[in-house]
């Protein structure tokens, strides 16, 4: 017997076959990977960072997070059946394309909010020095001290945008596209007025405040006399999650040999489906604010 024909030879030989197909074909997407992973640390800086606040990230916590991917589709192939790595390889796609974009909606929504319980606060602020000092950059600049978050950071970056672009009116304008937050427009629209004309816009940004305070406590007013309905569509979306595994270990293996027809399999992919749909749906709609 030939080495090439000795089974342990053959083994491994096909076990590093299987190992360098696949390496082979990663270091062939290296260059592919690379300019993406630089455009989503371009797309976070912009979004995470600038909007929200959200500390920078580098090239190797993506890999990181590619890494333990990877690890853990190898993992599952190697002691799952294979239609069990199929489904959570298009999980784990699904999540990294689409929970970073339902991860940024609600955090930037959850940031507005902040921005306008922070707005009457600071606009009686501002409405105050405005009576003594007729600059407007000076007046945020005293107020930057002692304003809440995410304010005090929103009114420091509105500075050095100025700065930058030598215009208040256009720092307000990136501001506002930056906020999102119809409370913002509507004070960048007076405080565009009073760059020009301080001591007349003091009332109007005091009258403006007291508006603010009481939408938000409107607002709040809603909020308390729905909590009970949104949390009872959160267990009710959950419940399917909850229900499937604790019946695959709690009820008895006959249970499962009795329904273990065709159509029984389509009617719970069927459910599953709708659920996923139904919990997209509930997200957006909280991101969405509708």
């Amino acid at each position: 017997m030939t080495l090439l024909n000795d089974p342990l030879v053959i083994s491994i030989l096909a076990g590093l076959a299987a190992f360098l197909v696949p390496v082979g074909l990663l270091l062939m997407a290296l260059p592919i990977l690379d300019r993406e992973i630089d455009r989503f640390i371009e797309r976070y800086d912009k979004t995470f960072g600038l909007e929200l606040e959200f500390s920078a990230i580098t090239r190797g916590h993506v890999w990181a997070v590619i890494g333990g991917a990877l690890l853990l589709l190898a993992l599952s192939l190697a002691f799952l059946p294979y239609y069990t790595t199929v489904v959570l390889a298009l999980v784990l796609a699904g999540g990294i394309a689409y929970l970073p974009r339902v991860a940024y909606r609600i955090a930037r929504r959850r940031r507005r909010l902040a921005v306008d319980d922070a707005l009457p606060g600071l606009l009686q602020q501002l409405a105050a020095n405005l009576k003594n000092e007729k600059n407007i950059g000076q007046v945020l600049s005293h107020v930057t001290e002692t304003a809440p978050p995410p304010m005090d950071y929103e009114l420091r970056l509105l500075a050095q945008k100025e700065r930058d672009l030598g215009s208040f009116p256009a720092a307000l304008d990136d501001a506002r596209e930056r906020i999102g937050s119809d409370w913002f427009d509507v004070t960048a629209a007076i405080l565009k007025t009073t760059s020009e004309r301080a001591s007349t816009e003091a009332e109007a940004l005091q009258n403006l405040s007291r508006v603010f305070a009481q939408l938000r406590s409107m607002r709040d007013r809603i909020d308390t006399a729905t909590r009970q309905g949104r949390t009872s569509m959160q267990i009710i979306l959950a419940a399917p999650f909850i229900m499937a595994p604790a019946g695959y270990f709690f009820l008895p293996a006959r249970t499962w040999e009795d329904i273990d027809f065709w159509w029984v399999k389509v009617f719970l992919a069927a459910a599953f489906i709708m659920a996923i749909i139904g919990i997209s749906l509930a997200v957006w709609f909280k991101s969405e604010d509708v």
